[in-house]
């Protein structure tokens, strides 16, 4: 009569054990899932910001090429020279402020290869165009931000013809030209076992002639 009955016996040391092991092992496998969903989302995340960056970069890249000038800064000649240089690692040319935070009037412009530490990258620079300017020279002064970093190659080629009478091609220079390029395009490629993708950029200048 004093003694409890059989259904309502408490939990022997044994059933406890084996309970808390099988809590602490499905604790460990869902804290392991979560732990590598994290991962997946943190590495999914960043190939995104790496994309992301991609298309701001191309997207800037665009717009500059795109409002590239030409400008009467030839003195006594009777043809438009064209502010406008190109090689097959870099581009420098003139147009409008690259940003609007940046005074008005024209900037010497400049996109081009840069290697830092054995490590190529895809820079941006700009500077304001001096009036008494000639010639495209050497980039001075100018002020720098990096577009792309760690690619293994980059290379530009341009789509146009030197006179009338030649039929347009690509060339990968465009020096002592009369006019602008029809097209520029920007290759750009990375390290093996690097997943970012450039897609294919080829840009039309606008031939425009600002008042000077």
């Amino acid at each position: 009569m004093n003694g409890a009955p059989r259904g309502a016996r408490g939990f022997t040391l044994l059933e406890l054990l084996c309970a808390m092991t099988l809590l602490g092992l499905l604790a460990g496998l869902l804290f392991g899932g979560l732990s590598f969903g994290i991962r997946v989302w943190e590495k999914g995340d960043a190939e995104l910001e790496k994309m992301a960056e991609l298309q701001i970069a191309q997207g800037l890249i665009r717009r500059l090429i795109s409002r590239a000038l030409l400008s009467d800064f030839a003195e006594g000649e009777d043809d438009d020279a064209a502010i406008f240089e190109g090689t097959a690692d870099a581009l420098r040319f003139v147009g409008p402020a690259p940003a609007q935070s940046l005074p008005g009037g024209l900037y010497r412009l400049s996109i081009r290869a840069d290697d830092v530490s054995g490590k190529s990258r895809l820079v941006m620079s700009w500077r304001l165009l001096d009036p008494d300017e000639r010639e495209p020279g050497a980039d001075e002064d100018e002020n720098v931000v990096v577009l792309v970093k760690n690619v293994s190659d980059i290379s530009f080629a341009f789509f146009g013809t030197a006179d009338e009478d030649a039929d347009s091609r690509w060339r990968d220079r465009w020096e002592d030209m009369p006019g602008l390029p029809l097209l520029v395009r920007i290759d750009v490629t990375f390290p093996e076992g690097d997943r970012r993708i450039w897609p294919e950029l080829v840009v039309a200048p606008m031939v425009t002639f600002p008042a000077l």
